[in-house]
C-alpha cells in the first residue's frame, strides 16, 4: 500500500472518560458591576451617562430579584452560564446532547429560563424582555446581568484510557 492510497482509518485510537468539575457563582448587579460592564465598551464614558442604559440595569436588577424567588431558575442559570466553558469545541457538542443540558435548557437556555421569571415582573419588564426576544436580542436585554455570573473549573478527573474501537 503506498502512501497515496487514499486510506483515512487513523493508526491509533484511544478514550479517556474526563469529568469536570465546574464552579459556578452568582453576584449582585451592583452600580459597581453596571460601571465594570460599561468600561468594556469603547464609548463606555458616553454609555454610562445615558440615562437609558440605567434603567436598562435596574430592568436587569428586577429581573435578578425575579430569578432569586426561585432556587430552580438560579440553578438553570448557573448550567447555562457554565456552558460557555466548553462553547466552541468537541466538549460543548457532547455537552449539548446530554440529559441534563437539555433539561437546563440547552443552547437557548437565556430565554427558556428568563421566561419562567417573567410573571414576576412588571407588565413594562416583560414586554421589553418579550420584544427583545422577538427581534432575537435576549443577550443584549441581559448583558449587564450575565456580568453578575461566572464558572470556573476548579477540577478535572481523568479516567484511565481504553482502545477506541
Amino acid at each position: 500500500m503506498s502512501e497515496s492510497s487514499g486510506d483515512n482509518r487513523p493508526l491509533v485510537r484511544k478514550r479517556w472518560r474526563v469529568v469536570f468539575e465546574v464552579e459556578a457563582t452568582g453576584r449582585e448587579l451592583t452600580d459597581e458591576v453596571a460601571r465594570e460592564h460599561a468600561r468594556s465598551y469603547s464609548n463606555a464614558e458616553e454609555v454610562l451617562s445615558r440615562d437609558s442604559y440605567w434603567e436598562d440595569v435596574e430592568r436587569q436588577r428586577r429581573l435578578l430579584r425575579a430569578m432569586l424567588a426561585d432556587p430552580g431558575m438560579i440553578d438553570a442559570w448557573l448550567g447555562h452560564e457554565s456552558y460557555a466553558l466548553f462553547e466552541g469545541g468537541d466538549a460543548a457538542r457532547a455537552l449539548e446532547e446530554s440529559d441534563t443540558f437539555i433539561r437546563s435548557g440547552g443552547l437557548d437556555g437565556d430565554w427558556e429560563i428568563l421566561r419562567n421569571a417573567l410573571g414576576r415582573l412588571s407588565d413594562e419588564d416583560r414586554a421589553v424582555l418579550e420584544r427583545a426576544k422577538d427581534a432575537e436580542l435576549v443577550y443584549e436585554s441581559t448583558d449587564v446581568l450575565s456580568e453578575c455570573f461566572d464558572a470556573r473549573i476548579v477540577g478535572v478527573e481523568v479516567e484511565e484510557g481504553t482502545d477506541g474501537t
